[in-house]
């Protein structure tokens, strides 16, 4: 499949047993209301371990602060 070799290195550089740790996280924020391609997102899903959140992006504020809160929820 066309993401297997981008799902392998992922699974690859999320192990724990070498010296160094690679921890990965993804996420798709999309626009409410706008459509998207099932079979993309169940690739992003499976491939990528990608998280899909719909959000109003005109309220930019609040996306901005939605988004930062993730990105801090998902780093050390």
């Amino acid at each position: 499949e066309e993401f297997s070799l981008l799902s392998n290195l992922t699974q690859a550089l999320s192990t724990d047993e070498e010296q160094y740790v690679v921890r990965l996280a993804n996420s798709l924020f999309l626009q409410t209301g706008v459509h998207f391609n099932e079979e993309f997102l169940h690739l992003m899903k499976k491939y990528f371990k990608a998280e899909v959140e719909t959000v109003d992006f005109s309220q930019s504020a609040a996306v901005a602060e939605l988004i930062n809160s993730w990105v801090l929820n998902h780093t050390e």
